[in-house]
């Protein structure tokens, strides 16, 4: 029986070179992979803070919504702004 260290020095070399590879190959791509993930997470972390800024927006958006709803509020703006006001009874007409 042969152990790897019994057989020939050209065996052994080319082994040798195969295992550095492997190495160096296994190195690389733990770089790349936490190079990645730190693309990944700083992605995640603008991604995140849009969705922040997209919930206050949404929080904006609903209130103005909840006051544009108010009757009072939408009278008030037509007469101040528009200067609109109710017509005259004279001016109205009743279609049966």
């Amino acid at each position: 029986m042969n152990f790897w260290y019994e057989s020939s020095p050209l065996f052994r070399s080319m082994m040798l070179v195969v295992l550095v590879l492997v190495v160096v190959k296994s190195a690389v791509a733990v770089i790349y992979l936490k190079h990645r993930e730190v693309q990944l997470y700083i992605t995640l972390q603008g991604l995140q803070q849009q969705y922040e800024q997209e919930l206050e927006e949404m929080g904006r958006l609903r209130l103005e919504e909840a006051a544009w709803g108010n009757l009072a509020r939408i009278e008030d703006h037509a007469r101040g702004k528009l200067q609109m006001s109710y017509p005259a009874a004279a001016q109205r007409v009743v279609i049966h």
